[in-house]
């Protein structure tokens, strides 16, 4: 039996990215069972949501094409689905917050029962009690992040790392806000580079691994 990913241990570039993939390769049936335990309504909302919008949007625009001010007239039709545009990004942040405290949550229950797969009930007891408390910091930190970003760009790179940490430090650590904000700097004290180096990999890899599924 292959030897399990100890997550409490220093490690380099490659080395991060390698373990990354090593955990999701010997851990990938329960992680797909937790997923569609707990992300399956809010992904499946969300395609819902998503074609009622476009097809509500695509049949109003069709009926402005080749009239007068057919561009006023398009965005016109598309302010009038405002509240099926807010009520799609609603489900939206929903399943991102969903799918980030489940997998949180697992890795949790996983690195505290001693790097032994966790059951449905065990992540269960992390979820109910990190769903709301971590979609409230998520608005928080959001907000911080786009001021940060609209005073001065360089400030928002700068926090981008320490912000995107911050998220595993909550639930891995139990911390609060302001406790996970602090540790979060700390812990990146340093290691800047590094830090954002691995986030940058694993977003790309990630985006590109979505773009896939989401073709059909």
């Amino acid at each position: 039996m292959a030897q399990q990913v100890e997550f409490k241990k220093v490690r380099d570039f490659g080395e991060v990215i390698g373990d990354t993939f090593l955990f999701i390769k010997q851990n990938f049936k329960p992680l797909l069972k937790t997923f569609v335990y707990f992300c399956g309504f809010f992904m499946l909302a969300g395609m819902i949501s998503t074609i009622i919008l476009q097809i509500n949007t695509l049949v109003d625009s069709n009926a402005y094409v080749g009239t007068n001010n057919f561009q006023v007239n398009y965005f016109h039709q598309l302010g009038d689905h405002y509240i099926e545009f807010l009520f799609t990004m609603l489900i939206g942040m929903l399943f991102f917050n969903s799918l980030s405290v489940s997998v949180l949550g697992y890795i949790a229950a996983y690195i505290q029962k001693g790097n032994v797969v966790p059951t449905t009930t065990e992540v269960w007891g992390y979820y109910k009690y990190y769903f709301f408390r971590f979609f409230g910091i998520s608005i928080v930190t959001s907000l911080f992040m786009g001021l940060c970003f609209v005073c001065c760009v360089i400030p928002g790179i700068y926090v981008f790392p320490a912000m995107t940490i911050l998220y595993p430090v909550v639930i891995v650590e139990n911390a609060g806000l302001g406790g996970a904000f602090d540790r979060s700097f700390k812990l990146i004290k340093n290691e800047w580079w590094i830090t954002a180096a691995i986030i940058l990999v694993v977003w790309i890899i990630t985006y590109f691994a979505s773009a896939i599924i989401r073709i059909p």
